[in-house]
């Protein structure tokens, strides 16, 4: 069974080597909804992967979509100091985070990032499911043992992504690289 981290290796090799249209990638990134795949394309748009390498976790994730596009499933608060906003989710049994996660991506126009196109990264035994459990998203499938998109998303929005997000993105991506190759120096 493929692993969540042979999963970002695969989905690295195919933004660096095998698709021109990317500049970069990052993964982990806790301030871009904890995405687990971010790939950054040259004219500015970013697409998300989101890993799931156990049938499980990708029906529950998708349960969590179908329920961020229910009518009144998140209801958005003014705080009364500060002046912003918060985001309440009444769910039971789901990650109230991704419910959210999923409804400003497909529902929301609040202000926070969202990217360009999003896909499920998933294993070749998961790819029909994936595609099944999609119909009527506009979330697309990436077939990661392929390296391939099988399902095109359609895009959340068109505008491309300000420098200052792509900067954030990348500075997280150099931490990233820098981490893994101090720990993988102390292991030998």
């Amino acid at each position: 069974m493929m692993t969540s981290n042979e999963a970002k290796d695969q989905l690295c090799t195919y933004v660096s080597h095998q698709s021109s249209q990317y500049m970069g990638s990052v993964w982990e990134s806790v301030h871009h909804w904890n995405a687990d795949f971010i790939a950054v394309k040259w004219n500015g748009e970013i697409s998300e992967f989101e890993i799931k390498v156990s049938k499980s976790d990708l029906v529950g994730e998708i349960k969590a979509v179908r329920r961020a596009l229910e009518k009144d499933s998140v209801r958005i608060d003014q705080l009364r100091f500060g002046g912003g906003q918060r985001a309440i989710v009444e769910t039971t049994k789901l990650s109230a985070s991704k419910v959210e996660k999923h409804h400003h991506y497909l529902v929301s126009q609040r202000p926070l990032f969202r990217p360009n196109l999003f896909y499920f990264a998933v294993p070749l035994e998961l790819v029909e499911i994936a595609k099944e459990l999609t119909v009527g998203t506009k979330y697309g499938v990436f077939s990661i043992d392929q390296r391939l998109i099988v399902k095109k998303a359609t895009k959340l929005h068109r505008e491309p992504h300000s420098n200052s997000t792509i900067l954030q993105l990348f500075s997280r991506a150099c931490t990233i690289r820098y981490t893994r190759l101090t720990t993988e120096a102390g292991e030998k």
